[in-house]
């Protein structure tokens, strides 16, 4: 990408692409501890991984990752929950990218490779 493109275009590109590469685009910075630890500075969020709200109305709150939605581009944090005025309760939608991973969800094989390839010792 050149440095001049429109930033329409980049919203389109961004907006429209297909599931596949919007998953790409849902990363959070890692903790201090876990970029030494692991080698990188962020990696994909997923469900199970334990983060941090470090912008926004929710700052210092950590829970875990309940939901990822890839088409919206936004998490969901568990127990970060508003009310609407008929009393029911949803999920507030959180960008990764205000996210800080403090714990990672290593079930998944695939993730561990992926760490093994970036440089986890």
């Amino acid at each position: 990408m050149s440095l001049r493109t429109k930033p329409r275009k980049m919203r389109k590109r961004q907006f429209g692409s297909a599931k596949h590469r919007k998953r790409r685009n849902l990363n959070a910075h890692l903790s201090q501890d876990l970029i030494s630890q692991y080698g990188t500075r962020s990696i994909q969020v997923r469900e199970g991984d334990r983060v941090r709200v470090v912008r926004g109305d929710y700052v210092g709150h950590e829970e875990e990752i309940s939901d990822v939605d890839v088409d919206r581009g936004m998490v969901y944090v568990k127990e970060l929950t508003r009310e609407k005025a008929d009393g029911t309760k949803y999920f507030v939608p959180i960008r990764p990218s205000n996210l800080e991973v403090i714990n990672l969800d290593l079930d998944d094989e695939r993730r561990q490779k992926i760490l093994q390839r970036r440089g986890m010792p």
